[in-house]
């Protein structure tokens, strides 16, 4: 299994996760020139790109679905209750290419077994997912307000973890936002804040855990150094326990990650 982050943000979000069976994304928020811009690192073509996985219908995971679509035909897996929402913002998608899963119910793409799991955001019927092949797990979590023990449950044992770590609270509450926005970010249907992220993060540490990005960071509220220092602080402890430290990578908003192989 290859991972690696095409964009992370509020800006626009799309993950690549790649095998000799199969390859898929997860989210497609930005242009489908910036996707295929990034496949290209992966010596992937967008051709043989099987699915795109969509968590939610919020425009920085949906931005160039449409286009991606429409120039290479590729399915789409989500809930009914997304795909219904895609359709209310009038996007042109060929419904035959349309999959519909639920939250819990594991399906398969190629090697890919993958477990969509629900998450807790102010949209419709969001999920996020583990991918389990021969080579290891990759678990994702994004657009939540706060995590579940059945959230941890699904994501126990990864090889690859991408955890949202969105915000500083202090520069949250300091900054330009509504005391409306600052709110519902804050809320269990909002943003999981750094603190958050590194608990759960600490909570899912195990021997065989490689890599640990933190994704969908807030370009107003964070900062790539913040994010990653509170993470460090919170985990050390723990990691002193580890025979191989994971390693700790903040994704861009804009340039790709190097990718990670199991």
């Amino acid at each position: 299994m290859n991972f690696m982050s095409i964009a992370s943000g509020s800006s626009g979000n799309c993950l690549f996760v790649g095998s000799k069976s199969a390859n898929i994304l997860i989210d497609a928020g930005i242009s489908c020139k910036k996707i295929c811009e990034g496949l290209s690192i992966a010596d992937t073509s967008p051709e043989d790109i099987d699915a795109i996985l969509i968590t939610h219908e919020h425009v920085d995971h949906i931005k160039g679905i449409e286009v991606f679509q429409k120039k290479y035909h590729t399915k789409i897996y989500t809930t009914k209750g997304t795909y219904l929402q895609l359709k209310k913002k009038r996007m042109m998608l060929d419904d035959e290419l349309f999959n519909e899963i639920e939250a819990g119910v594991d399906f398969r793409i190629g090697g890919f077994l993958i477990h969509p799991f629900s998450t807790m955001h102010d949209v419709a019927d969001p999920v996020c997912y583990t991918v389990t092949d021969g080579t290891g797990k990759l678990s994702m979590l994004t657009d939540t307000g706060n995590y579940t023990e059945e959230m941890k449950k699904s994501m126990m044992n990864s090889n690859i973890l991408y955890i949202e770590s969105n915000h500083d609270e202090n520069m949250l509450m300091a900054g330009s936002y509504s005391y409306q926005v600052k709110m519902r970010v804050i809320s269990d249907s909002g943003h999981l804040s750094n603190e958050k992220a590194a608990e759960l993060i600490n909570g899912l540490l195990w021997k065989g855990l490689k890599c640990i990005f933190l994704g969908h960071l807030s370009e107003e509220n964070n900062m790539p150094a913040l994010a990653d220092i509170t993470t460090r602080s919170m985990l050390d402890e723990e990691w002193k326990y580890q025979t191989d430290e994971p390693e700790l990578i903040v994704a861009g908003h804009y340039a790709p990650s190097k990718i990670i192989e199991l």
